[in-house]
């Protein structure tokens, strides 16, 4: 949380004052152009990143290059007045930029859900949304407080798989570990330095996971032929589960509830009837 308070610091210290004129906003990352979004600025926004593909009416907006990777020069040639990034390394490209009088904020990738809603209040004060940003803080926080409420009796033993091979899966420290416990169940890879580490097949069998979520259809597919992850409680069940949609569960933006909602609806599932 501390490095998270940090950058939100560099961005605020470092870049230039925003006017009451209209703001153009060039967006690197497609959870940061989903906050945009749901605050209603749309119409600001002159450019996104090659991954920001939602909502349908931001597909015909330049783009400026990839998520990690943008292009300085095309993000200069827009002549943007704010500059949001989510994960990106600073860079003496975006130092330039701020010296020429773009103001670029760089947020730290959220490692919780509380993080997402830091991230809204921020672009909220940034883009003069602030009642706008408390009022979607506000209903995204009611959504988890359901689901809160509505979690399964046992906690299933879940492994989140976002690629295989190697076997890279999310921790307990990320904002996927955190939805997955809000949901209810128990993310069987604790918290650790690194937040989606590659496993050994061997561990993966001893942590015994009775439900496994996989984020990417071709990482599935080789699961399901993996002789070891057949194994395990979550393949002889049924609950090797490919159907949520990426977008929902890799993304730490404002749609994050409809993810959690379908993890909780498999959780539910997977938990034996008596």
């Amino acid at each position: 949380m501390l490095r998270f308070k940090l950058v939100l610091l560099w961005g605020v210290i470092l870049g230039s004052a925003v006017t009451a004129s209209p703001l153009r906003i060039v967006s690197l990352a497609p959870a940061i152009t989903e906050i945009l979004a749901t605050l209603n600025v749309t119409g600001q926004i002159v450019g996104v990143s090659s991954d920001c593909d939602y909502p349908e009416t931001i597909k015909g907006l330049p783009k400026v290059g990839a998520f990690l990777q943008p292009s300085l020069e095309r993000i200069a040639s827009l002549s943007p007045t704010l500059v949001l990034g989510m994960g990106q390394p600073d860079s003496p490209g975006f130092r330039q930029l701020q010296h020429n009088g773009t103001r670029v904020v760089l947020f730290h990738t959220p490692d919780k859900i509380i993080d997402i809603y830091n991230i809204i209040r921020q672009i909220g004060a940034l883009t003069n949304r602030k009642e706008r940003a408390g009022d979607v803080i506000r209903s995204l926080k009611d959504q988890v407080i359901l689901m809160d409420q509505n979690r399964p009796t046992i906690s299933p033993a879940v492994m989140v798989v976002i690629w295989h091979p190697p076997i890279t899966v999310a921790a307990a420290n990320t904002f996927i570990g955190d939805m997955v416990k809000r949901a209810g169940g128990n993310n069987v890879i604790g918290a650790g330095y690194i937040r989606y580490p590659h496993i050994e097949r061997e561990l993966m069998m001893y942590k015994n996971p009775t439900v496994i979520i996989v984020t990417d259809q071709a990482a599935a597919d080789a699961i399901r032929k993996d002789v070891m992850f057949q194994l395990t409680p979550a393949a002889r069940r049924g609950f090797i589960v490919s159907n949520i949609s990426p977008d929902l569960l890799l993304r730490p933006g404002p749609r994050f509830p409809i993810a959690m909602r379908q993890l909780q609806a498999v959780f539910t599932a997977s938990v034996p009837h008596e």
